[in-house]
């Protein structure tokens, strides 16, 4: 096992289908679809995996959360230029669409 993964998405389809690739690399899952769970799931996970748009929430909080806690934080988005605005060089940035490879190889990099 190579540690557990928590993936935040609000997408019901998208939690599913990342969680799926997830656990095909070898990793303990976690998911939740709203910020508001995703700290106390935070608890023993080795890295974050989130969605940059959570609907009407905002994944700022958990992303400073993580971070705060030396978890480190991989963003998924179609928009990278918003993640880095806000972000940073601080947490890796995953390019929507995404092929479960990639997903594999930043996994792996983290």
């Amino acid at each position: 096992m190579q540690g557990t993964v928590l993936v935040l998405d609000d997408d019901p389809l998208m939690l599913k289908l990342v969680c799926m690739q997830v656990s095909s690399t070898g990793h303990a899952v976690r998911s939740t679809d709203n910020a508001v769970d995703a700290a106390d799931l935070l608890k023993g996970a080795s890295v974050l995996l989130t969605d940059l748009r959570l609907g009407h929430q905002d994944c700022t909080e958990v992303v400073e959360y993580a971070r705060a806690h030396s978890i480190p934080v991989i963003v998924m988005t179609s928009d990278t230029e918003a993640a880095r605005e806000r972000f940073g060089r601080n947490v890796d940035v995953l390019a929507k669409p995404f092929s479960a490879q990639q997903l594999a190889m930043i996994l792996g990099a983290v």
